[in-house]
């Protein structure tokens, strides 16, 4: 949202430069930028256009002699309206403007241009880039354009996250600016009393279902439609909004203003001075203020003249009630719409409207009379009008503050710090919060406009906001408000600290995705009724499709060697069914590429099957966790090959494999290598880290290596060799390891040298203690899988 710190005066007394208020309301947690702070820019001044004369080589260009009041330079120019006589913003030769674009001498056309005359879109005031902007004849050439502009252009842009749903106006953010500078917050609009030309009423009916709980109407006539003052056109252009008439202008004021949407309908439009709030029927057609035709359904609340929708209740106006150059009469709308309704119903016709923008948000209920009375007020300021009927505020809902209480102790609690009681009600007095104090904390009367205000934990939370986070103290104890009631999140955390260690980096991918992405995968789908978009449409059934859309990423940007995973939730549902729809925790592993890149001193390590293999036999055969696995090959829909691990009590924990190169082309993944994938069953993995650690003790007797080179068929996998090894005398049989392989010119057999470590908890082994072992492991391996021994 784009915020003029002009506009923001009007509310607050500050001295604050935008780039300064930018860095405050970032560390409130409003993240902002600055948009345009002439303060800031150099060379930059009034310029007086003394000739503009036709490029000599070019019939859209001119070229102008622009004066700063010491200096003539000669400038190039392609806008359509400059002429001669006319004050411009000059930038000169050095000047840096809004998105660091720098000015430098140039050559356009065979001549020299000494500088540029600046555009609106140039300077961050507005998109408006047709001509150059035209200042009013008054300024004296040589002005500083900061003296010029930045009392009124001055501005940043505000992101306003989706519960602070108070802070979508300027008097929100002055409300934040007020408790930074410890000012007090203005009310430039008084709101007085109104009086009614006559007693007529206008009769409103809301729906009994529900969806519009307060709807305020009233009649002003004798309106005259034309431009708006010089003021109202400055404000709405210092937030890149253009003018368009005094009607629709006090409209757009106002919504900017205080933050409530209200809408204006031509009275002589109407059926009759009447409003009825009700739901849409479906299939019904309606014809919106920009131009389109929406077919609605019952999901949709509606403003009728009881005979015809003239509205989209919270969204947009109807076309065929608008204000247009002729309207001297109109029908005010002020109401309060439920967020649910609105949210809904404009994700369903895929339409955002600054009004549904707020509404959806929660509005405040209060501020619907208040938005009503300022309406009339400029109306008759500005377009000459008489408030003609009694004021009708059709309301069913409480427009009482709600109470929430304060704890102290839970404040020390989860701060880990005192904060001083003076400081708590200097800060709830910021926020308009009435606080009285009591045994235990305080008791709060949270005013209507902090919808997000709603138990205390949202009180600490603004507590911390305002008091600083920079000003808690970091601490090693302290309680947090999120509390987990199992050991899934300890163990899992472990699992990523082992991970990373092993360099690995953590992705977090969004949980919706498209439909036809997720077919590839080949589970059952569960689709959303109301997508954000059409391309997040379906909640994901594995996290491989996020990895591998990370993979890609990285990839074209020059980052080949991945090692991720990611920890997160997916779902699969055999029909619409809610109870068919099945969701839980799941963790991948990702790797491509190489773990090191070939330097000097190191030739690259790959990535691969193997490496990621082993990852999995050490995270499950780690001796706290002591999970005996085995590899079992099966087939897979997008791997091949596909091992899964199963533990000792045939239970499948995870799985291993490569991605088809199929998938990866569909999915136009970018890749080099093969695509390996590992995932966790985290429930299975959680039960078997509940363990209690055992200490063994430190063995002090040497260990005795030997080593056994067999020759075998080429088809004896290496681990079932390994298996046999190790089943023989596993009281000094350590460890069997597979430290070198050679395969036969014809592949029909293979070398394999085996290492193999004894050691004794009791004492020395000697050389018969081990000897009796090889002894027993040549001959059972020798039978078994046919091999023989070859000579070291």
């Amino acid at each position: 949202m784009k915020v003029s710190l002009h506009w923001l005066r009007r509310f607050v007394d500050f001295d604050l430069t935008a780039t300064e208020l930018a860095e405050k309301l970032t560390m409130r947690g409003f993240e902002s930028e600055v948009v345009s702070d002439f303060d800031s820019l150099e060379n930059l001044v009034v310029g007086d256009v003394l000739t503009a004369k036709k490029h000599p080589d070019a019939d859209k260009l001119k070229l102008c002699s622009v004066s700063d009041g010491s200096e003539t330079f000669s400038v190039v120019c392609g806008a359509p309206n400059v002429d001669a006589g006319q004050k411009i913003v000059f930038a000169k030769v050095g000047a840096v403007l809004p998105g660091n674009f720098k000015i430098g001498k140039a050559k356009i056309r065979g001549v020299e241009s000494f500088g540029m005359i600046c555009s609106e879109r140039e300077l961050g005031i507005s998109e408006e880039h047709d001509g150059i902007m035209v200042l009013d004849e008054s300024f004296n050439a040589g002005t500083p354009i900061k003296e010029v502009l930045g009392p009124l252009y001055n501005a940043i842009d505000i992101e306003v996250t989706p519960d602070k749903a108070f802070a979508l106006s300027h008097r929100g953010i002055a409300r934040e600016v007020a408790t930074i500078v410890g000012s007090k917050l203005k009310t430039p609009i008084n709101n007085v009393k109104l009086n009614p030309k006559t007693k007529d009423v206008i009769s409103v009916e809301l729906d009994k279902k529900g969806g519009c709980t307060r709807y305020i109407a009233g009649t002003m006539k004798g309106l005259k439609v034309g431009p708006s003052p010089k003021w109202l056109a400055e404000y709405l252009k210092s937030v890149g909004q253009k003018s368009i008439n005094n009607l629709v202008d006090i409209s757009n004021f106002m919504l900017l203003e205080i933050g409530h949407p209200t809408h204006v309908f031509d009275l002589k439009k109407l059926a009759k001075p009447a409003i009825k709030v009700s739901w849409a029927k479906k299939g019904e057609k309606f014809d919106a203020l920009d131009e389109e035709t929406y077919e609605l359904s019952t999901d949709h609340m509606v403003i009728t003249d009881t005979k015809n929708t003239v509205a989209l209740a919270g969204i947009i106006g109807g076309m065929d009630s608008s204000v247009t150059d002729s309207t001297t009469e109109v029908l005010i709308e002020s109401a309060y719409f439920d967020p649910v309704v609105i949210r809904k119903g404009s994700k369903k016709l895929n339409l955002l409207s600054e009004a549904s923008r707020r509404f959806e948000r929660g509005t405040d209920s209060n501020a619907a009379l208040e938005a009503f009375n300022m309406i009339v007020q400029l109306m008759q300021e500005v377009a000459g009008g008489t408030l003609e009927s009694m004021i009708t505020d059709e309301c069913s809902m409480s427009l009482d503050n709600t109470s929430v209480d304060l704890s102290s102790e839970k404040l020390l609690k989860y701060a880990g710090q005192e904060i001083a009681s003076k400081d708590i009600d200097s800060i709830l007095k910021g926020l308009h919060i009435d606080a009285k104090k009591t045994k235990t904390g305080w008791n709060c009367s949270i005013p209507t406009f902090r919808t997000d205000l709603k138990v205390e934990t949202d009180l600490i939370e603004e507590v911390f906001r305002l008091y600083g986070y920079d000003n808690i103290k970091s601490s090693f104890n302290y309680s947090s408000i999120m509390q987990y009631a199992n050991d899934e999140e300890s163990t899992i955390s472990s699992l990523k600290h082992h991970l990373s260690s092993l360099g690995f980096h953590q992705s977090y991918n969004n949980s919706l995705e498209d439909i036809e992405e997720v077919k590839l995968f080949g589970k059952d789908a569960v689709s959303v009724m109301n997508p954000s978009s059409e391309r997040m449409n379906t909640l994901r059934t594995n996290l491989h499709s996020g990895l591998l859309k990370n993979l890609d990423f990285n990839y074209r940007n020059g980052s080949a060697n991945t090692l991720i995973y990611e920890y997160g939730t997916i779902f699969e549902g055999k029909t619409d069914k809610l109870d068919d729809i099945t969701q839980k925790s799941s963790l991948s592993c990702l790797v491509h590429g190489d773990l090191f890149s070939k330097n000097v001193h190191f030739d690259s390590i790959p990535a691969s099957f193997s490496f990621l293999k082993g990852v999995a036999s050490n995270i499950f055969e780690d001796k706290r966790l002591g999970i005996k696995v085995k590899f079992s090959e099966q087939k897979h829909h997008y791997c091949d090959p596909y091992f899964s691990i199963i533990d000792g009590k045939k239970q499948v924990i995870g799985g291993l494999g490569i991605i088809k190169d199929s998938l990866l082309k569909q999915l136009d993944i970018a890749h080099k290598h093969e695509v390996v994938i590992f995932d966790i069953d985290p429930e299975i993995f959680t039960n078997y880290g509940s363990y209690s650690t055992k200490v063994e003790d430190i063995v002090t007797f040497p260990i005795v290596q030997r080593d056994l080179n067999f020759k075998m068929d080429s088809s004896i996998q290496v681990g079932d060799v390994v298996k046999t090894m190790k089943s023989i005398n596993q009281s000094i049989l350590q460890n069997v390891i597979p430290v070198d392989i050679y395969q036969s010119k014809d592949t029909s057999s293979k070398d394999i040298l085996f290492s193999l470590n004894f050691q004794s908890a009791k004492k020395t082994l000697e050389d018969n203690d081990v000897n009796s072992i090889i002894t027993e492991i040549i001959n059972i391996v020798s039978k078994k899988f046919n091999a023989k021994l070859r000579d070291n």
